[in-house]
């Protein structure tokens, strides 16, 4: 049988249902303040739901920047917190999601998405026909005049529990 899913825009009512949805998919906490925070641009979600009989099963959500890009100023959707419920893993939704919520951010003028894919949601990523890799670079410590130097350490302490805000 051939289940039908309804993908959408989140609203603020579906908050509760994707931190819990959160929760069970990777056992942790997301908190209220912090989604809104980094997914409410403009008054808008820019995350996107995938629903089965009234249950969120899947999430992905979009952090909206302003880069400076091609000598113009455009927007740019950095894509964070996808997840699916383990149960409904396997079965095509995230690539389903990932087109509908792509299909949206067209709409809203997104020039581009950038991803860092985890090995869950690789899979899904490459089959999408728009997705390239830009070759892996590499990361370096900077010294700052506030007499501290930017490891990985320093970053661990400081943001690692970036949740709790």
């Amino acid at each position: 049988m051939n289940k039908r899913y309804v993908f959408r825009r989140t609203n603020q009512k579906d908050i509760k249902y994707i931190q819990r949805l959160y929760h069970n998919v990777f056992k942790n906490k997301l908190s209220k303040k912090y989604y809104i925070w980094q997914y409410k641009y403009k008054n808008k979600f820019f995350s996107y739901i995938a629903i089965e009989n009234n249950q969120i099963i899947g999430h992905v959500g979009f952090s909206i920047k302003l880069i400076y890009f091609d000598n113009k100023i455009v927007h740019c959707a950095f894509r964070h917190t996808s997840m699916v419920l383990n149960t409904f893993r396997n079965k095509g939704i995230y690539r389903q999601l990932m087109f509908y919520a792509c299909n949206q951010l067209k709409k809203e003028n997104i020039s581009f998405i950038l991803a860092w894919p985890n090995n869950l949601n690789l899979k899904a990523s490459n089959n999408h026909k728009n997705f390239n890799f830009i070759k892996s670079f590499k990361t370096y410590n900077l010294k700052l005049n506030f007499r501290k130097n930017i490891d990985i350490n320093f970053i661990k302490k400081r943001f690692n529990n970036i949740n709790k805000i």
